[in-house]
């Protein structure tokens, strides 16, 4: 008599080759020597202090540090350390999501609209956010 199910050595479990199996290196991403300098002086300049958790009255360090305007979006701003904050990964996690909403991922091949206008509306800043401020 033939069980209703399987065991897990008789699956036939094969690795997918569809999807992608190596994210692109720090350095292959942008985040090189020049970039390193700039995350070290944002870092002593925000005093390693997660500056949306900081915005919110609560004190979180971090060693992170995000581009406030995603790089696919302003490539210019890269190494712009105005465009610089100290971020926990907890808002790093939040603020990707959110970026992919307004502006798309770096990965998405469609762009919505509201995207392209969220995009345009960066590319006419003249000055990184923390200069604005």
């Amino acid at each position: 008599m033939q069980r209703p199910w399987k065991l897990r050595s008789e699956l036939d479990v094969r690795p997918r080759t569809d999807i992608a199996l190596h994210r692109a290196t720090p350095s292959e991403r942008g985040y090189d020597a020049a970039w390193n300098r700039v995350a070290k002086r944002r870092r002593e300049a925000d005093h390693w202090l997660c500056q949306p958790c900081e915005r919110e009255g609560r004190v979180t360090p971090s060693n992170e540090v995000d581009h406030i305007v995603p790089i696919h979006v302003r490539p210019d701003w890269r190494l712009e350390f105005d465009n610089t904050q100290v971020i926990c990964r907890v808002c790093h996690r939040h603020k990707t999501l959110n970026d992919a909403k307004r502006y798309g991922s770096s990965e998405s091949r469609v762009v919505t609209q509201d995207q392209r206008c969220a995009r345009e509306e960066v590319l006419r800043m003249e000055l990184p956010p923390r200069c604005a401020v």
